[in-house]
């Protein structure tokens, strides 16, 4: 539970950092990193019940990227403003530095294990985007065929 809670500040601090890094309006600021809290916290709840990095990443990303939208239209910005630093404490930089590392070591199982791990989290990160963002495209398509 501790150490939980160190992931979560640790990962909010680690939005706003990136937040503050792409220069996202002050006014914006605080709900990319809200958006990355509650992002990193529905990860590790996920992954302490399923064990599953894929899983676990694309149900919290489908919801970094849900929240990015939604607030993208609510206070008129690019969801880009909110999704980076919403997705970023997903990203899997500690398991593919461990990869390297095991690859440059010569340690076959360990660079499998790593590297296995950096993609089923890579590509769940990538899907979750990619769905939800064709679904709010979707929407945006069925309300102007309408609207008319």
């Amino acid at each position: 539970m501790k150490e939980n809670m160190i992931l979560i500040i640790s990962a909010t601090i680690e939005s706003l950092g990136f937040a503050l890094l792409f220069r996202v309006r002050k006014d914006r600021l605080i709900y990319g990193t809200i958006g990355g809290m509650v992002t990193i916290t529905i990860y590790l709840w996920l992954f302490s019940i399923h064990q599953d990095a894929f899983l676990s990443n694309l149900i919290a990303g489908i919801f970094a990227t849900a929240y990015s939208e939604i607030f993208a239209r609510v206070l008129k910005s690019p969801a880009i403003v909110f999704l980076v630093p919403s997705v970023i404490p997903l990203v899997p930089g500690g398991s593919l530095y461990y990869a390297m590392r095991a690859f440059i070591l010569n340690d076959e199982p360990e660079f499998s294990s790593h590297l296995h791990n950096t993609f089923s989290t890579g590509i769940g990160i990538a899907v979750s985007i990619i769905l939800v963002s064709i679904f709010f495209y979707y929407l945006k398509s069925l309300r102007k065929k309408f609207k008319y």
